[in-house]
């Protein structure tokens, strides 16, 4: 049942699980895992994670659909603020980590390359 009520908000406000992990607080992992039925918050959590998506205005597909197209890859330093960000504000998410880590490797590459 909550894990329906969050992933229909989170959608309805045109988030990536990633955004709504960080408007939550909720590790992006845990919040996956809540939405698969796979986890569970407890009544304060479920409180704060469904006020903090509820309070976000709706995201119109169209504008969606318009900024995914524009989307630009990041450059090296982008990656580089993103980890450290990641790094301090969820230091376990050891998959979230490497994921950037290999990002930031590739921006590397292909800024030298040019």
């Amino acid at each position: 049942m909550e894990s329906q009520v969050i992933r229909k908000l989170r959608i309805e406000k045109g988030l990536t699980v990633a955004e709504a992990a960080a408007l939550t607080g909720v590790s992006r992992s845990r919040l996956s895992r809540i939405e698969n039925g796979e986890g569970r918050l407890d009544h304060v959590e479920i409180k704060r994670v469904v006020e903090r998506l509820a309070s976000r205005p709706n995201a119109p597909l169209s504008a969606m659909a318009v900024s995914k197209l524009r989307k630009r890859a990041k450059t090296a330093d982008e990656y580089a603020a993103d980890l450290e960000r990641l790094m301090l504000e969820s230091p376990g998410d050891k998959e979230a980590i490497y994921k950037l880590r290999r990002r930031l490797s590739w921006a590397k590459c292909m800024e030298a390359k040019q």
